[in-house]
Parts: structure tokens; sequence; C-alpha cells
């Protein structure tokens, strides 16, 4: 038998995991408070992405059919773009696996520019660190 707090921590834990299934008998009672409070304990793991910071205005090399030549740093502690003369250095926090570095290099590299991520198309570089983008909107 299961006591009035145990059945009001099931009733709450149902309320925030947004279950709306119909009600146990007594003996399920507690497997179902587990199993519950499992599914509450991964809905509310998950964080926003910071922003990106302090990106620097490359709307300059913006012209249709231009190379824009990167180099990339994936796994990275967080995101970020440096510009030196000749050169742009990127770095992604996203692991080089199915394209999820080259997607986060691409929107990275369209918000410097200015840009929508969709105008920018990787001709070279897709398994290297060394890649070159050109713009075509």
């Amino acid at each position: 038998m299961l006591t009035s707090f145990t059945l009001a921590v099931v009733y709450v834990v149902e309320h925030l995991a947004g279950f709306k299934g119909k009600r146990l008998d007594a003996e399920d009672q507690f497997h179902s408070l587990r199993v519950r409070a499992r599914v509450f304990k991964k809905k509310r793991g998950k964080m926003a992405k910071p922003k990106l910071r302090n990106v620097p205005n490359l709307s300059a090399r913006a012209i249709p059919g231009e190379e824009i030549k990167v180099r990339v740093t994936p796994k990275a502690a967080k995101d970020g773009i440096v510009s030196d003369p000749g050169t742009i250095r990127i770095t992604v926090t996203a692991p080089p696996e199915n394209g999820k570095a080259n997607g986060a290099v691409r929107s990275i590299l369209a918000v410097a520019l200015g840009v929508a991520p969709s105008s920018l198309t990787l001709r070279r570089g897709q398994a290297s660190r060394d890649k070159v983008f050109v713009y075509s909107p």
C-alpha cells in the first residue's frame, strides 16, 4: 500500500512530465513513479546553445562566384571565427562526422558574411580541415 505522499509525488511527476494516460491501480503506482521520473529527467535535460559573439564583419568577401578559403578546427571548446589577412579560422564544437562540422562551419561563415547559409556551397574539403566555400546567391 502506498502512502499519500507517494501518490502526491506520482501526481506531481505526471503533471510535470505531461502524462495524460489512464490511472493505474495501487500495485502499479510505484513502478509507474520510477518510469515516469525517468522520462521527466530526459525531458528537462536540454540547454540552449550559447550565442556566437564577436563575429567579424566579412561582408566585403561576399562576392558572387568568389572562393572563400577556411581553416576549420572541429570539436573545439566553443564556436568562434577569427579573420586574419588572407585566412579565416573557424572553430566549431560539432564533431567531424556525417557532415555535422561542415554544417556548423557553413552557418558560422554565413553569419560573418551576412548571407543565408543556403547560399554557401562547399566546393572542396569535405573531409579536410582546409575548406573552400563559394558564395552563390
